[in-house]
């Protein structure tokens, strides 16, 4: 699967799940019992970042660009093991799709809250090539990755 926002015209594919972003922090942050994030709190705390695993928060960094404001990047990770660790124990916040912060809140002492402006969606995709569309075999896989990603406890928004 790939979090792709559109397909290329000349794989097959189907679309697996959506979530939007969030951001997640200790449950002992200033803001976890906040009922409102402005966007002039979310830019005051700084912010960590995992660099490894492709790109999840870019989508909220232009829509806050847009309302002319920009996140700190105090701390970069390459996993999110290292990010969880770095969270509990800090003010850091930081910007993941929503199914990412519900798995690592269910982990450990983490909230995640609705950011304060919309981003796009992040679109889930299972993709091949047209060449297997009809193959049996590759039918028969594409239903067993999709029934996993419907029951995982760690699954994406399936739609």
């Amino acid at each position: 699967s790939t979090p792709l926002a559109e397909i290329p015209p000349t794989l097959s594919s189907l679309k697996i799940g959506q979530d939007k972003s969030v951001c997640l922090m200790s449950a002992m942050h200033p803001l976890s019992a906040a009922k409102s994030m402005p966007c002039e709190e979310l830019v005051s705390y700084p912010h960590l970042k995992v660099t490894g695993g492709g790109d999840k928060d870019s989508n909220a960094d232009i829509a806050l660009n847009k309302l002319g404001f920009r996140r700190r990047i105090a701390l970069k990770v390459p996993f999110f093991s290292a990010a969880v660790n770095a969270l509990r124990s800090s003010d850091y916040l930081m910007v993941v799709p929503e199914h990412i912060a519900r798995n690592l809140a269910k982990e450990a002492r983490l909230v995640y809250k609705p950011l304060p402006f919309d981003t796009e969606a992040h679109l889930y995709w299972l993709m091949w090539h047209p060449k297997y569309d009809q193959d049996k075999a590759h039918q028969w896989m594409r239903e067993k990755v999709l029934h996993a990603m419907q029951t995982s406890p760690y699954s994406i928004g399936m739609i």
